[in-house]
């Protein structure tokens, strides 16, 4: 677990219990499962600074329609091919 900042207030074993039975009771916000978790962790970022810069670039018109296609994440997933990329042809 990260380390916490000062004057955290943690609840109690019951205000966690009652906490997870309103959770649980949200059927339209179910927690999820260890197993999601698990598939989502890749693409966490907590406390991770990532550094990027704006620019403007110009791609095939084929190219930005196949990653938007991809969803809401395209951009993210085009430049995660661009680092791919650079693995495979780094000098």
């Amino acid at each position: 677990m990260p380390a916490l900042k000062p004057k955290t207030i943690l609840p109690s074993e019951k205000e966690d219990k009652q906490m997870t039975v309103a959770a649980y009771s949200d059927l339209d916000n179910i927690p999820l499962t260890d197993q999601e978790w698990e598939q989502i962790k890749p693409h966490v970022s907590i406390g991770k600074k990532i550094s990027t810069q704006r620019i403007s670039i110009n791609f095939d018109t084929e190219i930005i329609e196949y990653f938007r296609t991809t969803g809401h994440d395209w951009q993210q997933k085009m430049n995660d091919a661009l680092h791919e990329w650079l693995k495979e042809h780094a000098v």
